[in-house]
């Protein structure tokens, strides 16, 4: 129970950075997430084509021997990156993904595959989100009980 008013007051005026070191906690764990399943790769993912594995052996340096989506170089994996936004129905939205970045495109392309199919989707923001689902709330409000018990007496 909080009995000084002025933790109260000093609460009130850090909610928002509260807020946001807890939001930046949480997309620093996705980010990390979505890092780990670059890196084991999801059974679920169609392999790549022969056609492709060939392409990547003739290519300088040969990408043979990375076979998991994502995965050709480190490029894509070292822009994803999360940031945090005011959202219309959340006032703290965080998304992890590549922003702004000519990049951003071949990570849909492997996120939803294409219209023809040749590419197809190997899903890893989207699984990571789900694999988290359940776990992100109770990470959250663990965070914010340890924010908060800051101004507990």
């Amino acid at each position: 129970m909080v009995t000084d008013t002025n933790n109260m007051i000093l609460l009130s005026r850090s909610l928002d950075a509260i807020m946001t070191r807890v939001a930046a906690k949480m997309g620093a764990y996705l980010e990390d997430r979505v890092d780990q399943l670059i890196h084991t790769g999801d059974p679920a993912w169609a392999p790549k084509s022969p056609n492709t594995l060939m392409k990547y052996a003739r290519e300088k340096p040969p990408y043979g021997h990375k076979t998991e989506p994502w995965q050709k170089t480190t490029e894509l994996m070292n822009l994803i990156t999360h940031r945090i936004v005011s959202g219309d129905t959340a006032p703290y939205q965080i998304e992890v993904g590549i922003f702004d970045h000519p990049k951003a495109d071949i990570a849909a392309v492997l996120e939803y595959g294409t219209r023809d199919g040749r590419i197809p989707a190997r899903p890893l923001f989207s699984t990571v989100f789900d694999l988290e689902a359940e776990n992100i709330p109770a990470m959250i409000t663990r965070e914010l009980e340890k924010e908060l018990n800051k101004f507990l007496l």
